[in-house]
């Protein structure tokens, strides 16, 4: 058995050393499973832009009804005109009152949720209209065909004059800067060390 202090001080800092490797390396898998969270999320939103759009255009055209509803079928003064010359009772009249506006408050509540919705997706689409600036026209053209039209990367070297491979590579490039103008820095760890290291 060596007894030696000098040994036994180097195998306690290597051991120390490795516990903040191992730690280190844990960091950046988390990191870069994080990342390509945010990568495949923006795959997500590409795939379904289309769809996007569609339920935009879907929900303004309910809320325009739900409002032309409201201002149209929804008056309850008439009912509360005629409970009023009741000279006692009208409880048929007032329980119609209290539908009526059980029914407007309900409509109300429906436009909110709706606006909530369509406000929610039109951001979502706003930031990925932003993303496609960072890109060049060929590459936007790509990720189109790719994601939102569903080309192959045989089809889409063909139209644009390019090998699958570096097709595919391009697009996977722009995916990832795409990423970060969506999700913010967070989605980009790499470069977030690299602006905030001090």
């Amino acid at each position: 058995y060596d007894f030696n202090p000098c040994y036994h001080k180097a195998r306690k800092q290597g051991l120390k050393n490795l516990k903040t490797d191992l730690w280190r390396g844990l960091v950046i898998v988390l990191e870069y499973v994080q990342y390509n969270d945010y990568e495949d999320l923006t795959k997500k939103y590409l795939r379904k832009y289309n769809t996007f759009k569609l339920t935009a255009k879907a929900l303004e055209e309910d809320i325009n009804t739900k409002e032309q509803i409201l201002a149209s079928s929804l008056d309850v003064s008439a009912a509360i005109a005629k409970y009023g010359d009741m000279p006692a009772g009208g409880n048929s009249e007032l329980n119609e009152v209290e539908a009526a506006c059980e029914r407007r408050l309900k409509v109300q509540e429906e436009i909110k949720n709706m606006k909530n919705d369509l406000a929610e997706i039109n951001r979502l689409l706003e930031k990925i209209d932003m993303a496609f600036e960072v890109t060049d026209g060929t590459v936007s053209k790509m990720i189109e065909d790719y994601y939102m039209y569903g080309y192959s990367w045989e089809q889409i070297s063909v139209r644009q004059h390019y090998s699958p491979r570096w097709c595919r590579e391009k697009v996977k490039k722009a995916v990832k800067d795409m990423s970060v103008v969506i999700f913010g820095i967070k989605a980009w760890p790499q470069q977030q060390s690299l602006i905030f290291a001090r």
